[in-house]
């Protein structure tokens, strides 16, 4: 097996770029940050490695309808509360719901995403 010592240190690179983000970033957004520090990186390396580290379950892909997925650090069973009025998601921690292991269709689930979508609390104060 051949290593890319490129590839690890892009790897580790976006891995802490995410990981010192608040927010719930945008590809876009992850690479803006990434270029501060590194400037030769390239934009289809920052959305390559983020999939491959949401492949890897290091972080989480949220899909957002009609708007760009976001990256999530926090990869532990929670849902997500999408604001109509400023974009912003936040993280909504769930009772523990189990999934069944196969349920009477023979549909094997894996995983779950909720997103509860709202006005979140700065915008209401507008």
């Amino acid at each position: 097996m051949i290593i890319n010592r490129r590839n690890t240190v892009q790897k580790s690179l976006i891995l802490d770029t995410v990981r010192s983000m608040t927010t719930h970033p945008t590809a876009d957004d992850v690479y803006d940050a990434v270029c501060i520090k590194h400037s030769g990186i390239g934009r289809a390396t920052v959305y390559r490695v983020l999939r491959l580290l949401s492949d890897e379950g290091l972080i989480r892909r949220v899909a957002v309808a009609n708007a760009p997925d976001r990256f999530d650090l926090t990869v532990g069973s929670h849902a997500h509360c999408l604001c109509k009025s400023c974009g912003r998601i936040y993280d909504f921690d769930l009772p523990d719901i189990t999934l069944p292991d196969v349920d009477e269709n023979g549909f094997v689930p894996y995983e779950m995403n909720v997103m509860v979508r709202g006005v979140c609390r700065n915008c209401r104060k507008d």
